[in-house]
């Protein structure tokens, strides 16, 4: 969370917090019975530890010994839980990283019921731990005693260094805004949160001030906040927006023609790096702040419980693409969800029954197969404009876009909204849309749903569909002239899966427990 400020490529540390590159080479696992772990509540259960309103105290039901060994660098810790039915507010635990010789809480993260969107079923929740130079770190869970828990283990891994890249003035109109979605993320995420404040006058000065961070700190993703350069790239009649340029710096790029475009790549192109992009359309920074603003607010209450998701999935295909919503439904939606979620497959009134869907109440997921341009979607009996999609009262945390040209925002008449844009723009709930800017469709998209079942959060998810596209297009496409033309609008940190990948390979230690709990007195 340090801040790093730039001109042009020129970095200068800031002095917020001492930062270290991960030097973990995988992850470690401490199961409930592990001699690593103490505890001061529950009783033993299969493979876990189970604390009962009706029978304990409320206390330390797992917390990390001497034994544990803790890195002093930064790292993210994750553990397991599973809560009983409660409350949607109901205190159910609190996931710590404490100073072992003072106790000064260093890190935190609090769990009430509605951070359990299944019932019943164990999610794994994750937290940045800061690092600590001259001083050895514990991890605890400390249950409240007023909901049924059951532990399974504590985790701890490297944690994903990402740059967050916002040009001075901007910053300087949202700082509060920015500080907010920073905290919010390192306090749920595996992240290690870098933001770069600062100017570059094009592309290519960002893409080596992200170049240059990866090399020097590892990052494995940038988040690009407002209008700043974006590379375009000419194929299908038009120069498209081109994060790839950001994604694999080592790409090579020409402007054969001349006319001041690139519109030839040198392979293979292969994305080391994901690239989300926060931005309100094309607009300048003081128009693009207040609704950036907006758009954070949104993410945050979302984060703290002020809007409430459903967790399930929608999906829709257009009669050209018949079957491809029951196939998400099947494959995807079961796995992430529990059941299929909301099916429109091929409808006749393709435009009533969305909107129908839709008034039905908020998604997790929507994934949408149909034909489309830069300013709506073409639905059977009509179009849904991007202004139409903007003032739904109901949307999807994540959309899943899958028309041409839907994402192009460069496409757009000055002031007009973006098709993609629009599910994250404006009302309701949406924070995440990965589109296309071309004639095309979400290239490596099943790269993209594995991942998120394994456990990535969208960005990194979004990384594995890239890399797929890119080598889809190496095979099919005349080489040099075409890319995947996939991109990432909106937030890169939604979690959909109840499990978190851990990087391999896993240490697991599972010994006998070092202490037995204490009864409810």
């Amino acid at each position: 969370m340090v801040a790093l400020l730039c001109a042009a490529v020129h970095l200068g540390a800031g002095v917020a917090r001492a930062q270290s590159r991960a030097q973990m080479a995988g992850s470690a696992r401490f199961a409930a019975q592990s001699a690593a772990l103490v505890h001061e509540v529950g009783d033993a259960a299969a493979d876990g530890r189970q604390a009962l309103v009706a029978s304990h105290a409320a206390g330390m039901i797992a917390g990390t010994a001497d034994a544990a060994d803790l890195p002093r660098h930064a790292f993210a810790a994750v553990c397991r839980l599973t809560a009983g039915v409660s409350p949607a507010n109901a205190l159910v635990a609190t996931f710590e990283a404490v100073d072992a010789k003072t106790g000064v809480v260093i890190a935190a993260r609090t769990l009430r019921g509605l951070d359990f969107p299944r019932r019943g079923h164990a999610r794994d929740f994750a937290m940045l731990v800061p690092e600590l130079v001259h001083a050895a770190r514990r991890l605890r869970v400390r249950w409240h005693g007023k909901v049924d828990v059951k532990f399974d283990w504590i985790a701890i891994r490297p944690a994903d260094p990402v740059a967050m890249f916002v040009d001075r003035r901007l910053h300087g109109l949202m700082s509060a805004s920015l500080a907010n979605y920073e905290s919010g993320i390192e306090s749920r995420f595996p992240v290690d949160l870098i933001p770069v404040v600062g100017s570059w006058e094009s592309p290519a000065a960002l893409r080596a001030a992200i170049a240059g961070l990866r090399r020097e700190r590892g990052i494995v993703g940038a988040v690009l906040v407002g209008d700043l350069p974006m590379h375009r790239f000419f194929m299908h009649d038009f120069a498209n927006p081109n994060p790839v340029y950001f994604e694999d710096p080592d790409s090579t790029w020409e402007d054969r023609d001349r006319d001041g475009f690139d519109d030839a790549w040198a392979a293979p192109i292969e994305p080391k790096l994901w690239v989300a992009c926060i931005r309100a359309g094309a607009k300048p920074d003081a128009d693009a702040a207040p609704v950036l603003k907006d758009f954070l607010c949104k993410v945050y209450d979302h984060w703290t419980g002020r809007t409430r998701v459903p967790w399930r999935a929608l999906s829709l295909a257009s009669s050209d693409w018949q079957g491809s919503a029951a196939w998400f439904a099947d494959t995807y939606a079961t796995r992430l969800f529990g059941d299929r979620g909301t099916v429109l497959d091929a409808p006749l009134d393709t435009r009533g029954k969305l909107a129908s869907a839709m008034a039905d109440g908020p998604y997790a997921v929507f994934r949408m197969w149909a034909h489309s341009d830069q300013d709506g979607t073409h639905l059977g009996q009509g179009a849904m404009t991007a202004t139409d999609m903007a003032r739904l009262p109901n949307k999807a945390l994540v959309t899943f876009h899958l028309g041409c040209h839907g994402a192009n925002y460069l496409m757009n008449s000055p002031g007009a909204l973006n098709n993609a844009l629009a599910w994250v723009l404006g009302d309701g709930i949406g924070e995440a849309v990965i589109g296309n800017v071309r004639t095309g469709t979400f290239y490596g998209e099943q790269a993209a749903y594995e991942a998120l079942v394994a456990g990535d959060y969208l960005g990194s998810a979004y990384l594995a569909a890239k890399r797929a596209g890119e080598a889809e297009m190496a095979r099919t496409e005349p080489i040099g002239r075409i890319v995947a033309g996939n991109i990432l609008l909106g937030n890169p940190f939604v979690q959909l899966s109840d499990r978190m990948r851990l990087p391999e390979p896993v240490a697991e230690t599972s010994a006998a427990p070092a202490r037995s709990g204490r009864a409810r007195r």
